[in-house]
Formats: structure tokens, C-alpha cells, sequence
């Protein structure tokens, strides 16, 4: 009897033959079928197809055995892998449907793999939906909040709510969730190393700053009546009205949504996250940004500087995965 093993996978199918007769083994031939990782997804699975079908046509196997598929934490990966899975047992298909008409045998073998890879699919649908559910319910647990004074009340909403106008509490721990001007302040100091690079805490006041003779501005760090989004409060608390929100804020883009990029991003980007910089062009709006995406070579890796938690993070980007 010969065998046919097989580890399933999108970027590297291992496979080894043997001949099993009595109580021995004797190997036959083994190797790999490799993919690209710049081609689109879709070609390696077909990449994958035309491998294994020309490994089952040489080797004529009687037997395939495939490597059961562990759950792991990724589900990209654990997607991509069952997909290759059901395109190996598609291949197996193939070959058992010619091989019943040359030798005008019975089809119960191409119909039981048809059923599995059915169902298979099926299974993935569901299990792609319901992962995807589940990190949707994640993001709306970990959305950031803040406490605002509307109407007269205080109401903790989304973050991504505030509106220019908005009063704003905030107290030690906190993360500034916009940018804002002081109303009333008690012993409040902020942490403004994303900002403006300055490692010590700011002291922050609700005094009035004037320009000096000659200035047409106030430069960022001297702004001592501001607290801007990216900035940690580290002490005191303070009461401030909303100046500026989102993608209109001093520096960085803030990312509402990561919906529209694709599912591949989520690994990469969060809702809350604010942009910094982008295969080195420092970002500080909109516009910064969509300068940056179309002056760097995102086909090959690129990093990312982002603001999560409470401090710079920076991120590795594959190539052609912002293509």
C-alpha cells in the first residue's frame, strides 16, 4: 500500500510517500510545495492545487493521510491553513474522478472527499463569521471612553463622540482623548513625550499665554493651558473644553475604524491608535498621511510609529499588505 502524507499549509505543503507492506516502510519520495508571500492569496491556493495534483499524479498514492489542523490563537493563519487543506482534498478529487473513469470503477471515493471539503467550507464560513464577531465585541469592550458634562450631567461616552465644544473631566491615568483648552485645573501635569518629545511631565496651567514681540505663534511645547490627544495625564485633574477632535488634532491620525482596511490589518491597527509616522515621514494629519502612503514603497516591509497605550509603538508591515 502506498501513502501519501501531507502538512497542510498556505506558504509551505511538506509531503512524503511510502510503501507500506507487512510490518515495513520504505520511503519513496518526499519534498515541498512553496508559495510566494508578494503573490494574492488566491494564487497560492492555486499554486498549492497544481503542486499537490502533480504529486498525486507521479506518485500514484492509494492512500492520503493529512495533518490534522491544530487551533491556534491567529485566525488568519488558522483560515489560510484550512483553505489549503480543502484545496489539497480538492486535488485528491481530481485525480480520484479521472481514475474512476479510465478504470470504470465506482465514484464513492470523489463523493465522500467532495462531502468533506463541503462541509469544510462550511465550517470555515461559520468559523471565519464568528471570529470576526467576536473581535467586533472585543474592540466595543476596549473602546476608549471619557467623561463629559453635557446638559449639565456627567456621562462617560466613546471617545470617538466628543465633538469640538464638548467639557471634558479629566484625572490622573487618564488618556486625553482630544485636544483641549483648560477651564479649571488642580495641580494637573500631563505626559507629553509623544507630542513633543519632553520626558518630564508638563505642569499645566489656566493662565492666558501671549505672544511674544515677533511671533505669529505659541510653539507646541509652551502651550501650558492645552492638553492635547496622545498625552497621559500623570497627576491632578482638570476640567477642559473641546478644541479639536480626530483627524484634526495637533499630531497623528486618529484611527476610528479598521473596518475598511481589510482583516489582515486588525493584526496591525486598532481602533484609539493614533499614526505617528509611516516608513519614516512623520505624520501629522490627514494630509501627512496620504503623502506618506503615496510616496513609500509599500510593497516591501515598511514600520509604523503609532501612540497605544499610553506610549509610541512601533510596527513592521509586511510588504503588499496595504497594496
Amino acid at each position: 500500500m502506498r501513502v501519501l502524507g501531507i502538512d497542510p499549509g498556505y506558504a509551505i505543503v511538506g509531503w512524503g510517500v511510502l510503501d507500506y507492506a507487512g510490518n515495513r516502510f520504505a520511503p519513496v519520495d518526499f519534498g515541498a510545495v512553496c508559495t510566494d508571500a508578494g503573490v494574492p492569496f488566491e494564487q497560492r491556493l492555486d499554486e498549492v492545487y497544481t503542486g499537490i495534483r502533480e504529486v498525486i499524479e507521479r506518485t500514484q498514492p492509494e492512500v492520503l493521510a493529512i495533518e490534522k489542523l491544530f487551533y491556534q490563537h491567529n485566525q488568519t493563519t488558522v483560515i489560510g491553513v484550512a483553505e489549503a487543506r480543502g484545496v489539497i482534498l480538492l486535488a485528491a478529487a481530481a485525480i480520484s474522478g479521472v481514475l474512476a473513469v479510465l478504470e470504470n470503477d465506482s465514484f464513492a471515493d470523489v463523493i465522500i472527499i467532495l462531502a468533506v471539503v463541503l462541509i469544510n467550507a462550511v465550517l470555515g464560513v461559520y468559523q471565519e463569521s464568528k471570529a470576526e464577531k467576536a473581535i467586533e465585541a472585543l474592540q466595543d469592550m476596549a473602546a476608549a471612553t471619557s467623561k463629559v458634562v453635557r446638559d449639565g450631567k456627567m456621562s462617560s461616552i466613546l471617545s470617538k463622540d466628543l465633538v469640538v465644544g464638548d467639557i471634558i473631566c479629566l484625572e490622573a491615568g487618564d488618556a486625553v482623548p482630544a485636544d483641549a483648552r483648560i477651564l479649571e485645573s488642580a495641580s494637573l501635569k500631563a505626559e507629553e513625550a509623544a507630542l513633543t518629545g519632553e520626558s518630564v511631565p508638563v505642569t499645566k496651567l489656566i493662565d492666558q499665554i501671549f505672544l511674544a514681540d515677533g511671533e505669529r505663534d505659541v510653539p507646541l511645547g509652551d502651550r501650558k493651558n492645552m492638553v492635547y490627544m496622545g498625552s497621559t495625564i500623570v497627576y491632578g485633574r482638570a476640567v477642559a473644553v473641546v478644541t479639536a477632535t480626530g483627524m484634526d488634532t495637533e499630531r497623528g491620525v486618529y484611527v476610528i475604524s479598521v473596518n475598511a482596511l481589510g482583516s489582515v490589518l486588525r493584526d496591525y491597527i486598532r481602533p484609539n491608535d493614533v499614526i505617528l509616522e509611516l516608513g519614516g515621514k512623520t505624520v501629522n494629519n490627514l494630509a501627512d498621511l496620504q503623502k506618506a502612503v503615496q510616496e513609500t514603497d509599500l510593497k516591501q516591509p515598511q514600520t509604523m510609529v503609532i501612540f497605544r497605550s499610553q506610549k509610541e509603538n512601533k510596527l513592521t508591515l509586511p510588504g503588499n499588505l496595504l497594496k
